[in-house]
C-alpha cells in the first residue's frame, strides 16, 4: 500500500515505505521506495530503476525528478503537476541564474545529478515558465511570472487536484502540523482576523 500517490495523466507516482529486502529481514533496513508510471494509451512504461530514499519528503522529490525524466525519455511533456520543484526557488532568489548556479545551490541541500537540473530547467524553459538569454559562458535562466503569482498558481492547481477545489481540508492539515512554528501560526491566525474584518 502507497503512503504517497499522485496522479498526474499521464503520470502516476508512488512511494511506498518497506524494507530493501523480499521477503524483509527482522534487520533489514527500511527505506522509502518509489514506483514512476507512465501511461501512454493502452501502453505502461515504468521507471527501468526503483529509487529509493531514507525518508518520505526525499523520496518525493526523487519521484517527481524521475517523473520528468522518464517523460522526457518518451517524448511527453511533463504535466505542471510534475515541476513543482526548488529550482524556481534558487532563480527567483538569485533573479537569475545559470544551470550550473542552480545545480551548485541544490547540491547543497541535497545530492542531484547536474543532468537532472539541466532537463527539468529546459522543461520549465519550454513550458514558458522560465526564459533564457545567451550569457558570456552558458544560458542565464530569468523566471517569467514573479514568485507570488507562481506560488498562487500552483496552491490552486493543488487544491482543486487534489482536495476539489476546497481549501479546507488543507488548512486542518497545516494547523495540526507540528512542524508550523508558533510564530507562523500567529501570523495566518493575524490573517485570519483580518479576512474576517473585510
Amino acid at each position: 500500500m502507497p503512503q504517497f500517490r499522485l496522479v498526474c495523466p499521464p503520470v502516476t507516482i508512488e512511494v511506498a515505505y518497506n524494507s530493501g529486502t523480499v521477503p524483509p529481514k527482522a534487520d533489514a533496513p527500511k527505506a522509502w521506495f518509489v514506483d514512476v508510471f507512465l501511461q501512454l494509451k493502452n501502453e505502461r512504461k515504468t521507471h527501468p530503476i526503483r529509487p529509493q530514499a531514507p525518508d518520505l519528503v526525499a523520496a518525493q522529490k526523487i519521484a517527481i525528478e524521475a517523473a520528468v525524466l522518464l517523460c522526457e525519455q518518451h517524448g511527453v511533456m511533463p504535466p505542471d503537476c510534475m515541476l513543482e520543484n526548488p529550482q524556481w526557488k534558487v532563480i527567483w532568489d538569485r533573479g537569475e541564474a545559470t544551470v550550473r548556479e542552480v545545480f551548485s545551490d541544490l547540491e547543497k541541500q541535497r545530492k542531484i545529478a547536474y543532468t537532472t537540473v539541466l532537463t527539468m530547467m529546459g522543461v520549465l524553459e519550454r513550458k514558458g515558465h522560465l526564459t533564457k538569454r545567451a550569457g558570456e559562458r552558458a544560458y542565464v535562466y530569468t523566471p517569467t511570472v514573479p514568485q507570488d503569482e507562481m506560488v498562487k498558481n500552483m496552491v490552486d492547481e493543488f487544491v482543486g487536484r487534489v482536495f476539489n477545489g476546497s481549501a479546507q481540508p488543507l488548512l486542518v492539515h497545516l494547523v495540526g502540523d507540528r512542524r508550523i512554528a508558533p510564530k507562523e501560526l500567529a501570523e495566518v491566525e493575524k490573517l485570519v482576523r483580518a479576512r474576517r474584518k473585510q
